[in-house]
């Protein structure tokens, strides 16, 4: 390429000399012989005869070569370009599947927690119905109260008193905010380990959890009522709300076995007792 720009910029000074000789061949041919030796080139370098330069022309262009090289070391670099791609993507592969390997870990965490929480509610409310049918007044677990719920709601503001609190959760529960009932009556808990305040707030807790359709929890809570309380006067109301949580669950022998310790051990109940107790038992076809 660079002796045909040096011809061409040789030629070009030539110009009027070939338009007094002519365009015959012999005369182009001489001065491209002188361009020739005037560049120290020779025929043997392809500039003896058009001949020759049609030889030349026909064998590959040196251009080629270089392109040639270019075009090998544009693949070169496409091949680095794609095998850092690949490089790339199998490490957010392996990224993703250890993610994922974490993600199927904690769920089996959970899986296995939550087996375990139903199996201990089963053998509670097994606990509560054997003491049912055999006159105990003790639940096997008399801290269920606490532990009713495995996802108990946020701990509510501070309340100034126990009784605040209770007056709290039943305006909730009246207006069927049923976690916010529960709330009230834990805090009540907190703030009342015994007496009458401290057998409202587990009523209240009962009623709140069974508004929540969580029967089983409702059934337990409503039996520790009983059970820790037995001479109150909420007794007999959490032996009628054990029966209807029973029922919820489809244990109407469990049910039934309520409502015959509400009939046997508060003969003088109210009258609203009296009338659930009929419902109840009607619907869980009790003898």
């Amino acid at each position: 390429m660079g002796a045909l720009l040096l011809s061409c910029t040789a030629i070009a000074p030539l110009g009027s000399a070939w338009a007094d000789t002519g365009l015959s061949r012999e005369a182009i041919m001489q001065q491209h012989q002188a361009l020739a030796r005037q560049h120290g080139g020779s025929s043997d370098d392809g500039t003896g005869s058009l001949d020759d330069q049609g030889d030349d022309l026909s064998a590959p262009l040196p251009v080629a070569s270089s392109s040639s090289g270019s075009r090998s070391s544009e693949g070169s670099s496409s091949s680095r370009t794609s095998g850092d791609l690949v490089a790339n993507l199998l490490e957010r592969v392996n990224s993703l599947e250890g993610q994922v390997r974490e993600m199927h870990g904690q769920i089996e965490q959970m899986s296995n927690q939550l087996h375990q929480d139903e199996a201990t509610t089963t053998k509670q409310l097994g606990d509560m119905q054997f003491a049912l049918e055999n006159g105990h007044h003790t639940a096997a677990r008399p801290s269920t109260v606490a532990e009713t719920s495995a996802t108990a709601p946020a701990a509510a503001p501070h309340v100034a008193s126990a009784t605040e609190a209770l007056q709290a959760g039943r305006a909730a529960l009246k207006a069927h905010q049923y976690e916010t009932a529960e709330t009230q009556a834990r805090q009540a808990l907190k703030q009342s380990k015994t007496g009458w305040s401290h057998t409202e707030a587990q009523y209240l807790l009962a009623q709140s959890l069974a508004g929540q359709k969580s029967y089983k929890n409702a059934a337990l809570t409503y039996y520790d009522v009983y059970s820790h309380s037995p001479e109150s006067p909420r007794a007999p109301e959490a032996l009628l709300g054990v029966s209807a949580s029973m029922l919820a669950l489809g244990n109407k022998t469990a049910s039934c076995e309520a409502l015959r310790r509400l009939h046997k051990e508060f003969p003088n109940a109210s009258a609203r007792v009296k009338s659930s107790e009929k419902i109840f038992s009607e619907r869980a076809g009790c003898h």
